[in-house]
């Protein structure tokens, strides 16, 4: 990875609130990126995912051991969606646990190319665990931090950011805390050339925990989910780990649901069935019903689709 040594940011000391260090580590808006992606989420959608023996098998980790769980499948056969519920259900459990969570939402995008870029993710990572409840930096952050204030001080020039290899270090500092869950959708829009980077670090971090806990008492466990397509290097790399192929024997009833829901959407905007006899509606909404999840092939129908199959009714 390139160190971004020369790349310098102006940072004094903020009161208690300000979000300006949060900002100084990334200024990725993950929580925005979340909160989009859940926008259409279906209540009790995703529950054959949480009952599957690979989920459970991953949910329940050996304390020695990191785990590693892969999502796939053909676009649109709604990973996002399940790496959003799968974020949901954990930040519940959060509340009752000390274990910690952070998420990334990798798109390929001109308006955001940081998205796509591993050390973007990496450091997003870090800000989501670098802080305590009371919005503290926690202690390895705090040292280093303070350490680069110092010696810009010193220096008299700017407070430098966090090289990748002190960002990495820092992760694997805060992974031994506490158990921690990362949750990274749609990988293969990261820039295809950063992913074998990207590998090499978790490849790193997972080794350097291991020989954390094969020395400590403590063994905290890093699991980690990742949804993707399948892209020739993902599946390379990720295929010998547990791994859910997203396909249509499994997201059936999600897509059902989803359709009944643009169905209905329709209906109310007085877009579909409009001069049809009541007493006939029911019947027709269940034909077209059947017939856009036969034609859904697992992926999720847009809402121009269901409008376009009730033309003529």
């Amino acid at each position: 990875m390139d160190v971004i040594s020369d790349h310098l940011v102006e940072f004094a000391v903020h009161p208690k609130g300000d979000n300006s260090m949060a900002n100084w580590i990334s200024s990725i808006p993950y929580e925005s990126h979340h909160d989009f992606a859940c926008q259409n989420l279906l209540a009790g959608s995703g529950q054959w995912l949480f009952d599957s023996d690979e989920f459970i098998s991953w949910d329940r980790a050996d304390p020695l051991t990191s785990t590693v769980l892969w999502l796939h499948g053909i676009p649109g056969s709604g990973k996002t969606s399940l790496v959003a519920l799968a974020i949901q259900r954990e930040r519940k459990r959060l509340t009752d646990t000390k274990a910690q969570l952070a998420f990334f939402y990798c798109q390929r995008s001109s308006a955001e190319p940081q998205r796509s870029k591993q050390r973007e993710l990496l450091c997003s990572l870090l800000r989501q665990l670098a802080f305590d409840k009371n919005g503290g930096l926690k202690e390895p952050v705090r040292t280093l931090y303070e350490k680069k204030k110092k010696d810009a001080a010193l220096a008299q020039h700017e407070v430098q950011m966090f090289t990748d290899e002190e960002v990495i270090t820092l992760l694997v500092k805060l992974f031994k805390m506490r158990n921690t869950t990362i949750m990274i959708d749609a990988l293969d829009e990261m820039v295809r050339d950063e992913r074998p980077t990207l590998y090499e670090v978790f490849d790193n971090i997972s080794e350097r925990l291991r020989d954390s806990n094969s020395t400590d008492n403590r063994h905290a466990v890093l699991r980690l989910l990742v949804s993707s397509r399948n892209d020739r290097d993902i599946v390379l790399k990720l295929s010998s780990y547990r791994n859910v192929c997203i396909g249509v024997e499994k997201n059936r009833e999600d897509i059902r649901e989803f359709v009944k829901r643009e169905l209905k959407k329709s209906i109310r905007g007085y877009q579909l069935l409009v001069d049809t006899p009541e007493d006939q509606q029911q019947a027709i909404l269940e034909s077209i019903e059947r017939t856009l999840v036969a034609k859904a092939q697992g992926m999720y129908v847009s809402s121009s689709l269901t409008s376009s199959c009730g033309k003529g009714h």
